[in-house]
């Protein structure tokens, strides 16, 4: 999958010599124009997918296509999302995909460190650290046939690591609660848990089977491993699982896993 560890590329980058082109696409049909474009010419790119002041929800619904897309380029790709202004708005950008994020300048030193943390590359005044693009400010980085990075997709690819998100696999049999109940603890859990940094995605599931070991079972998507014991240990999670989960799930199992 060529998005791409944005840590990794920006190293690269900065050992090579070259800036980063950084293209801040319109919509769907404007991103998968510029990723054909760094095909083309072999350049690895970043797509700024901050939410435009008119149209703050398009990427909510956009993202995933500009993914699918991306995993099928031969070009490493980061997506980039600037304007970071608190733990809500850093757990989007996870949610999003985003690799890399600018806080704005007067966010909070913990939120920073959580997207550090998380092992998201943070650049801009908040960080110390500059920008490895052919323009900060967000607009297409000249044409494509100036990007600085043409003919380095190759190198830049193998110097790179790829992202490996983690399962989190929770598998119970609910005790002490009825119908009515579970269905309310998994859309509390649902909402609680989604809202930790770290979490792409929260799904819950129901065996087949009568007689299955485990009868539920909750899907929790993290984008890395870096996530693993970050979610263990925050707050959300903890007061989930002592009010809402544990008392009522006596007989549970918890796994890991690594996709890919």
């Amino acid at each position: 999958m060529p998005i791409v560890d944005a840590r990794d590329l920006f190293d690269h980058a900065a050992a090579a010599g070259y800036r980063l082109p950084l293209v801040a696409p319109r919509d769907l049909h404007d991103a998968c124009t510029w990723m054909r474009e760094a095909e083309r010419i072999a350049s690895p790119m970043v797509l700024d997918v901050s939410d435009s002041p008119d149209r703050p929800e398009e990427w909510d619904i956009a993202l995933p296509a500009v993914e699918a897309f991306a995993s099928r380029s031969p070009v490493p790709i980061v997506l980039h999302r600037a304007g970071i202004k608190s733990e809500d708005d850093l757990a989007k950008a996870i949610r999003l995909g985003c690799g890399a994020v600018t806080p704005a300048a007067a966010v909070a030193r913990n939120v920073v460190a959580m997207a550090e943390t998380l092992g998201l590359a943070t650049l801009g005044l908040a960080t110390g650290r500059a920008e490895p693009f052919a323009d900060p400010a967000g607009t297409p980085a000249g044409q494509p046939a100036d990007w600085e990075g043409r003919g380095k997709a190759g190198p830049a690819l193998a110097a790179c690591r790829l992202p490996q998100p983690v399962e989190h696999v929770v598998m119970f049999n609910p005790e002490g609660l009825s119908d009515a109940g579970v269905r309310e603890m998994l859309r509390i859990g649902t909402d609680m848990l989604g809202a930790i940094p770290g979490v792409r995605a929260v799904r819950t599931g129901r065996a087949l089977a009568d007689d299955a070991r485990f009868s539920l079972c909750w899907l929790v998507l993290f984008a890395s491993e870096h996530v693993v014991a970050h979610y263990r240990d925050h707050p959300t999670h903890i007061a989930f699982a002592d009010h809402h989960f544990r008392p009522f799930a006596g007989d549970r199992m918890t796994i890991d896993f690594r996709l890919g």
